[in-house]
C-alpha cells in the first residue's frame, strides 16, 4: 500500500526514539510507591555493590517511568477512576509510535525474554496481561529489574498504560473530548492518539471537522482519519468533491483508506473523466486500493498513458483486481513490466506478482541473474515478487546476488518457468 500513512510513520520515528525520554522530563511528580530520586539513588547505588556499570540516563528515566505507571496500574479501582485524567495527560500515547514498532524481537514472556515459543494473539495483550500476573508476586522494583532494558521498560510501561485506559472507555470519553476540543497542539495530538491506540468510538466526526476546516490542526487530524480507515467519513467527503473536485487532491489519501478492499466510489469513479489531468491522476489514486473488477477498464487506460504518475497508479490499481479482471488486462498491462521509469517497474512487477501471472517472470529471471554493481543495490522487491509469484525463493541468496553463486537456485526458477510456459509472453532470457 502507498498512502499517506506511510509517510507519516517516517516522519515520526524520531521522535519515537526521544519521547520516552521526553515524556519522562515532563512527568508529574511520582505516585507514592513509584519511582523517584531516591529510587535512582538506591538503583545506581545497587549497581555500585554490585560491582556493574552505573545505569545510564536513560535506563533511569525508562526505570522511573515504567515504576510510576505501575504504581497507578496497581492501585484500587476507585483510585485509579478519580486519578484518570491525570494519568492519561501525564502519560500520553504515541498514536502509530509505539515502543513494540520498533522491537527487534518478539519474546512470548516479556518478563523472561529468553524462553523460546510465543503462547499466540497479539504480544501487546499478552505482555500486559503477564505483566498483571506478576504484580501478584512481584513488587514493582522487582518487574522493573527483569524488564530492565531502557526499550522494555518503556514497553512495560506502554502495554500498562494502554491496559489501564481501556479499562474506562465511558470515563476516558469527556477527557478525550475535551482534548479534541481544544485549540492547543499538545492536547489535540494527545486526544488523537487516544482515539487511535485505544480504538475509542464516536470521535471520527469531531476529528474530520479538525480537518475539514484547515486549520493549524489539520495535519493531525488527517494522520489520524488515514489510520483510523473508517467508511463513515466518506459521506461528507463526497459532499466536499462533488462541490469541489479540486478538493480530492486533498482527500485522495482519506479515500483511499477508507475505501481499502472495498468497491469503488461511484462520486470518485466520475473523475476518472475529468478534463483536469491532476484530479484523474488523484481519482486514481483514492481508487488504488478498491477490490473492483469495474477498475479493469480504468487501469488499461492508465497503463497506456505516457504519464509515469498514470503508469504508476494503474499498477498500484491492478494489483488489488479480481483476479479474472487482472487477467482480461494483462497484456495492455504487461509493458509497464519493462518501464524505463524504476518507480513503474518495481510497482508493475509487485501486481503481477501478486495476481500470479507468470508474465513476470522472465523480468524476475533477469535481476535475479544479473550482478550488482554494490551489496547495498539489493531490491528486496524482487524476492518477495518471487516468492509470491512461486511461494518460495528456490534457496536463492541475497547477500550473493547474481548467477555466479546461485545457480541452483536459478535452475529451479528456469524449471517452473519451463512449467508456466504457456501463460508467458516471451521467450527465457
Amino acid at each position: 500500500m502507498r498512502s499517506a500513512k506511510n509517510a507519516i510513520v517516517l516522519g515520526v520515528m524520531v521522535l519515537a526514539v526521544v519521547a520516552p525520554v521526553l515524556e519522562c522530563a515532563r512527568a508529574q511528580e511520582a505516585a507514592p510507591g513509584a519511582a523517584g530520586p531516591e529510587s535512582q539513588q538506591r538503583t545506581a547505588a545497587a549497581a555500585r555493590a554490585a560491582g556493574t556499570a552505573a545505569p545510564t540516563a536513560a535506563q533511569l528515566e525508562a526505570r522511573q517511568k515504567f515504576l510510576e505507571v505501575e504504581a497507578f496500574a496497581r492501585s484500587a479501582g476507585d483510585g485509579q477512576v478519580k486519578g484518570l485524567a491525570d494519568f492519561y495527560r501525564s502519560h500520553p500515547l504515541r498514536a502509530g509510535i509505539s515502543p513494540i514498532s520498533f522491537l527487534s524481537s518478539v519474546p512470548g514472556d516479556i518478563l523472561d525474554r529468553k524462553k523460546s515459543g510465543f503462547p499466540g494473539g497479539e504480544p501487546q495483550d499478552i505482555w500486559a496481561e503477564q505483566l498483571q500476573q506478576a504484580a501478584a508476586h512481584l513488587t514493582p522494583e522487582q518487574v522493573a529489574d527483569a524488564l530492565a532494558e531502557p526499550i522494555w521498560l518503556n514497553v512495560g510501561a506502554y502495554v500498562r498504560t494502554v491496559q489501564v485506559l481501556k479499562k474506562y472507555p465511558k470515563e476516558l470519553a469527556p477527557v478525550v473530548d475535551a482534548d479534541l476540543d481544544s485549540t492547543q497542539a499538545d492536547a489535540f495530538e494527545r486526544g488523537c492518539s487516544a482515539v487511535q491506540e485505544l480504538s475509542l468510538k464516536g470521535f471520527t466526526g469531531k476529528i474530520l471537522d479538525v480537518y475539514l476546516a484547515e486549520g493549524p490542526r489539520s495535519k493531525t487530524a488527517y494522520g489520524t482519519l488515514i489510520w483510523l480507515k473508517d467508511p463513515a467519513i466518506l459521506v461528507r467527503l463526497r459532499e466536499e468533491i462533488t462541490r469541489d473536485p479540486k478538493s480530492l487532491t486533498r482527500h485522495a489519501g482519506l479515500f483511499q483508506e477508507a475505501l481499502d478492499d472495498q468497491p469503488a466510489d461511484p462520486v470518485v469513479m466520475k473523475l476518472l473523466s475529468s478534463d483536469d489531468a491532476d484530479i484523474r491522476y488523484y481519482a486514481a489514486y483514492a481508487l488504488e486500493e478498491c477490490a473492483d473488477a469495474a477498475l479493469a477498464p480504468t487501469a488499461a487506460k492508465l497503463a497506456g498513458e505516457s504519464d509515469p504518475r498514470s503508469q504508476e497508479a494503474a499498477a498500484y490499481m491492478a494489483r488489488k483486481l479480481p483476479r479474472e479482471a487482472f487477467a482480461a488486462i494483462s497484456l495492455k498491462l504487461q509493458p509497464l513490466l519493462k518501464s524505463p521509469n524504476a518507480g513503474v517497474q518495481s510497482v508493475a512487477i509487485t501486481a503481477f506478482a501478486a495476481q500470479k501471472d507468470p508474465a513476470v517472470a522472465p523480468i524476475l529471471r533477469e535481476f535475479l541473474a544479473k550482478p550488482l554493481a554494490s551489496p547495498s543495490d539489493v531490491n528486496p522487491t524482487i524476492l518477495q515478487a518471487l516468492n509470491a509469484l512461486t511461494g518460495t525463493t528456490f534457496g536463492y541468496s541475497a547477500s550473493q546476488w547474481g548467477a555466479a553463486k546461485n545457480a541452483p537456485a536459478l535452475a529451479r526458477f528456469d524449471q517452473w518457468i519451463l512449467a508456466h510456459r504457456g501463460t508467458l509472453n516471451g521467450d527465457l532470457p
